[in-house]
């Protein structure tokens, strides 16, 4: 499990990475400010789970674990 400290929204929120999975999903509310990473594709996403699902718009950002930085 990593501490992932997004900058833009001065929170913080636990990340379990699967290095299996294509995307990360993270679930909270965001008050992005105008020199944000963070970009909206506006392109629509639904998932369902066994347990329920998911439904939103795809967003972009910049992520840092450690010396390491990944664009998307």
């Amino acid at each position: 499990m990593f501490l992932i400290l997004p900058a833009d929204q001065n929170g913080q929120f636990n990340l379990i990475i699967d290095t299996g999975a294509v995307s990360i999903w993270a679930d909270f509310n965001a008050n992005i400010s105008a020199g944000s990473t963070l970009h909206s594709t506006g392109n629509p996403f639904f998932l369902v789970y066994g347990g329920g699902s998911a439904s939103g718009t795809k967003y972009t950002d910049t992520a840092t674990i450690g010396s390491a930085t990944v664009s998307s």
